[in-house]
C-alpha cells in the first residue's frame, strides 16, 4: 500500500510540476504579446502644400506617403502632416512646430523648392534630416549633408527638354514665373543649354507672377517675335491659363514645360487645347509597379503621378533604413545609409543618390495625345 501511494504521490507531483511550467510560458507569452510597449514611436513629420497654388501636387505626394504607411505593419512609426501652402513663412511654421514641439528629427518634404530652400537650412543646422520628394530648384543639392531630394533637378529634365529643343527650334521664347525659385532655375537652364548651339535664337525672356491670371501682355510680345516654340516654366494652375491665351492669340507655336502638366485638373481646364504639348519628366509608368499602381487606383479613384509615386518610395526608403540599420531612427545614421542607396527598386523607378544627396533618376521626354500623357516621337 505504501509502495502505491508513494507512486501515485509521484505522479501527482509531476502532473503539478508539468502544469506550473505551461501555465509559466502561456503567462509570460501572454505579458509579452498583451503588454505595450514602453517605447516610443518613431516620429516622421511630412511638410506639404495641402492648399493653396500647389496644392494638387502637394496631395499627390500625401496619398502616396499614405499608401506607403499603410503598408507598413511591423514597426512603430507615426506621421504627422503640416500645410505649406507652398509659402517659405508657413514652411518655417511648419519646421518649427514639428521639431521644436513635436520632437521630430524626420522630415519629408517640401515640394515646393522655395519652401524647401528656406528650412534646408535649419535642418542642416540642427542635423535634422530632410529628404524632398518633389522641389527640382539646383540650389537644393547645395543645402548640407542632411539634405536629399527624392526627385529630379531641374538641370535633369529641364536640360533634357532643352537638348530636344536645341535640336528641333531654331527660334524659341520663355515665359516663366519669376516668383518661383524653380522655375527661375528651369528659365537658366533652358537658356543655358539651349543656346549652345550658335544657330539657336532665344527671341524673347517674358516673366509671370503666381497668381497672375492675365498673360495677354507677355504672351503678344512674344507672338511679335514670331518663335517656333515657347518653353513655359509654371505650375498648372497659371499654365491652363497661359496655354487657352496662346490659342486666343493665335500663336502658332509648339509648347514647352515641365511635369506641372501632370496636374489632373491640368486636362481637365485645357481640353483638346493640351494636345501635342512637350514636356520632360521622371520616366514611369504601371509597368514599373503593377501592385502599386492598382492599388492606389483602387484607394484614390485616381492614376498615380510621379510624384505620388515618389512620395510612397521615399517613406518606404526611410522604413527600411530604420529597421535594418537605424532602429532608433536617428538622423545621422539614416543620412548615412541614404548616401549607400545605388538602383534601390522603387515604383518609381531606380533610384540612387549622389555625393550631394540628388537623386539619379531615368528622363523622359513626354507629350499628349488623347487626354493621355505618352512617349514623345519626332
Amino acid at each position: 500500500m505504501l509502495k502505491i501511494m508513494n507512486k501515485t504521490t509521484k505522479t501527482i507531483l509531476w502532473l503539478v510540476v508539468v502544469v506550473i511550467i505551461v501555465v509559466g510560458i502561456w503567462y509570460g507569452v501572454s505579458k509579452k504579446t498583451t503588454t505595450p510597449t514602453t517605447k516610443e514611436p518613431i516620429k516622421i513629420g511630412v511638410i506639404l502644400p495641402l492648399s493653396g497654388n500647389a496644392a494638387a501636387y502637394g496631395n499627390q505626394i500625401k496619398k502616396g506617403v499614405d499608401l506607403a504607411f499603410q503598408e507598413i505593419e511591423d514597426f512603430q512609426i507615426n506621421i504627422l502632416y503640416e500645410d505649406s501652402k507652398c509659402d517659405p513663412k508657413e514652411g518655417i511654421s511648419a519646421y518649427n512646430k514639428l521639431v521644436n514641439i513635436e520632437k521630430v528629427k524626420i522630415i519629408i518634404g517640401d515640394f515646393c523648392s522655395s519652401v524647401v530652400l528656406a528650412i534646408g537650412p535649419l535642418a542642416e543646422q540642427n542635423h535634422i534630416l530632410l529628404i524632398t520628394p518633389g522641389a527640382a530648384a539646383r540650389q537644393i543639392s547645395q543645402l548640407g549633408d542632411y539634405i536629399f531630394r527624392n526627385h529630379v533637378t531641374m538641370g535633369q529634365k529641364t536640360g533634357a527638354l532643352a537638348q530636344l529643343a536645341s535640336n528641333k527650334f531654331r527660334k524659341v521664347a520663355i515665359l516663366y514665373n519669376s516668383a518661383n525659385d524653380a522655375f527661375v532655375d528651369s528659365m537658366n537652364v533652358f537658356k543655358e543649354i539651349y543656346t549652345k548651339q550658335p544657330n539657336n535664337e532665344i527671341v524673347a525672356i517674358e516673366a509671370f507672377k503666381t497668381g497672375d491670371s492675365d498673360f495677354k501682355s507677355q504672351l503678344s510680345k512674344i507672338k511679335n517675335k514670331n518663335p517656333e516654340a515657347i518653353y513655359i516654366g509654371s505650375l498648372a494652375s497659371e499654365l491652363s491659363l497661359i496655354v487657352k491665351q496662346i490659342k486666343e492669340l493665335n500663336i502658332n507655336a509648339q509648347i514647352l514645360t515641365d511635369d506641372g502638366v501632370l496636374d489632373p485638373q491640368f486636362l481637365k481646364n485645357t481640353g483638346n487645347l493640351s494636345k501635342g504639348i512637350i514636356f520632360g519628366t521622371t520616366n514611369f509608368d504601371k509597368s514599373f509597379a503593377p501592385d502599386f499602381w492598382n492599388n492606389y487606383l483602387s484607394l484614390f479613384k485616381e492614376e498615380p503621378t510621379i510624384f505620388s509615386a515618389q512620395g510612397y518610395d521615399t517613406l518606404k526608403i526611410i522604413y527600411s533604413i530604420i529597421k535594418n540599420k537605424c532602429l532608433d531612427g536617428n538622423p545621422t545614421c539614416i543620412k548615412d545609409q541614404l548616401y549607400k542607396i545605388k538602383d534601390y527598386p522603387g515604383v518609381s523607378g531606380k533610384t540612387s543618390f549622389d555625393e550631394n544627396g540628388d537623386a539619379l533618376k531615368e528622363i523622359i521626354i513626354k507629350t499628349i495625345k488623347n487626354g493621355q500623357f505618352v512617349p514623345y516621337e519626332e
